[in-house]
């Protein structure tokens, strides 16, 4: 367990990184993880995310439960349980940072044809699992799963409480199968519970004022945010 300080530091980290998911439906990783990792040991970091985030895709699909599109949701979890296993090996068969170059380069060319006004339909299952694959593939290989599920919906042009919505059931999905694997693997002990357990009021509160902040929003102001942030994540991997 932290000392007083470093456990206060912690929690503002968590608390803007779980507006940031509350507002938008991702990036809690982007802003809190490359700081949290500059107090707490990678080792703590991981878990300790993956049990916030569970707290905090519960708050947000608790509100916006109704908007979520399970007939979007199923085929992007089925690609993902899929893709993660081969996301795993990848480290193994190819060097890591010439992966998260490549990675980061599309993620960004991504975001920008986003901005100029690329769109795609999100009609098709197959290319749904698709997109899942790939987003359970980098997860597996470089803990990113987010982007290609925000850009894939962004040019779907779905609406913000169902992207939001279907993102946090997406996720939250994504976080209970993780945290089985912690369990499975023994690392989730008294200690880290005491963390989780201090931290997690934080994060309800975040996400919570988050979600409020995002009513705020029109579409537009969403939707540019969106892809703000889904240029950030491909920047992230450049450096």
């Amino acid at each position: 367990m932290p000392d007083i300080s470093v456990l206060a530091v912690c929690a503002a980290i968590i608390f803007a990184g779980s507006a940031v998911q509350g507002s938008v439906g991702f990036g809690m990783g982007l802003a809190a993880v490359p700081v949290l990792l500059r107090f707490l040991a990678p080792t703590t970091v991981t878990p300790l995310i993956t049990g916030l985030a569970i707290v905090m895709n519960l708050s947000i699909f608790l509100k916006l439960r109704h908007d979520a599109d399970w007939s979007l949701i199923r085929p992007l979890l089925i690609g993902s349980f899929v893709g993660v296993v081969p996301g795993s090996l990848l480290p193994s068969a190819l060097p890591l940072s010439v992966f998260k170059m490549g990675t980061g380069v599309l993620v960004i060319v991504s975001g920008v044809l986003l901005w100029l006004g690329w769109r795609c339909s999100i009609e098709r299952k197959s290319l749904r699992f698709c997109v899942g694959a790939l987003s359970g593939f980098l997860n597996g290989c470089i803990s990113l799963s987010g982007p290609p599920v925000a850009i894939f919906l962004s040019a779907g042009d779905v609406p913000k409480n169902v992207f939001r919505a279907s993102m946090s059931a997406y996720f939250l999905s994504l976080n209970i199968a993780t945290m089985a694997v912690f369990a499975g693997e023994g690392i989730l002990d008294v200690p880290y519970f005491a963390l989780l357990g201090c931290l997690a009021p934080v994060t309800a509160l975040g996400t919570l004022s988050g979600v409020c902040l995002s009513r705020l929003f029109p579409e537009r102001i969403f939707r540019a945010a969106v892809m703000v942030l889904i240029i950030v994540s491909g920047l992230t991997l450049l450096f």
